[in-house]
């Protein structure tokens, strides 16, 4: 892999989240954990494994700083990128 993107989604009400991860150049899914923090990030790296981790070229995620700082820590070379729905919503403030 080389190219990825970090979501979450709610699954049940009263904020139940699950992580996902999925591969830009294959569209597929990889890697999903019950969670929205940075330790389900962190497990997501783990599994990967240093090799692996170091050769993402490219994370696209939402702004959100338990993402950031992980794929920073852990993916140092990879191109922080916001993935194509999040710079439109954070333009569309509601009155």
């Amino acid at each position: 892999m080389r190219r990825i993107g970090i979501d979450e989604v709610a699954y049940r009400k009263g904020q139940r989240y699950l992580t996902l991860v999925v591969d830009h150049d294959t569209g597929r899914l990889v890697w999903a954990r019950d969670g929205r923090d940075k330790a389900t990030i962190a497990a997501f790296f783990d599994e990967l494994g240093p090799e692996r981790s170091a050769a993402l070229t490219h994370v696209s995620a939402d702004a959100a700083g338990w993402i950031g700082d992980v794929v920073a820590e852990r993916g140092p070379r990879a191109v922080r990128c916001l993935d194509p729905y999040h710079p439109g919503r954070l333009g569309h403030r509601r009155p």
